[in-house]
Order: C-alpha cells, then structure tokens, then sequence
C-alpha cells in the first residue's frame, strides 16, 4: 500500500509527462493533469492507490502494454517517494532540480 500523504504529488507532474511522452510520443497535459487527480482525490479521501484500477484508467490513453508499464514504473517510483524524507523519488527529485 503507499501512503500518499508521505508522497509530493505535485512534484511528480513533471516525471509523469516525461513517462507520458516516452509510452505514448506525444505530450499531453490533459493526461499528466488526469493522473495526478486520480492520485490527489484518493489522497483527499484517505485512500491507497490501486494499480489494477489506475492500468485499466490508463489503458483509454495508452495500449494496454504501455498502461501497464507506465503503472508499473508510477507504483516504483511512489514507493521511493514514500521512503523518502521529501516525498519524492530520486529521479522526481531530479527532474524538479533541473
């Protein structure tokens, strides 16, 4: 389970279009915005995440494969960001640096 209140969604949105454009070849706003709703009304309802329910969210954008590994590569990357002190992974944290 991960904790989103121990994750900075926010800072995610710039790691996430850079997932978005690498699964699908195009940039898209919409789809970075949709993603990070998801994850901030289950954090306003106190809820964990669920990568089954985001794949399957996902899959109306990107092929299935392409769902299923960008759900992969968000859960890797939330689960670091949840061990982190700053509630951002090292490449999230990278990418905000830069």
């Amino acid at each position: 389970q991960i904790d989103l209140k121990k994750v900075n969604i926010e800072a995610f949105k710039p790691w996430i279009n850079e997932k978005i454009v690498e699964y699908s070849g195009t940039e898209d706003d919409v789809l970075v915005e949709f993603v990070c709703t998801q994850l901030e009304i289950l954090l306003i309802f106190n809820q964990s995440p669920d990568q089954k329910q985001m794949q399957i969210n996902m899959g109306g954008f990107l092929s299935t494969r392409n769902a299923r590994m960008f759900t992969e590569d968000l859960w890797s990357e939330l689960q670091m960001a949840v061990l982190s002190d700053n509630g951002m992974s090292p490449a999230v944290l990278n990418l905000n640096r830069e």
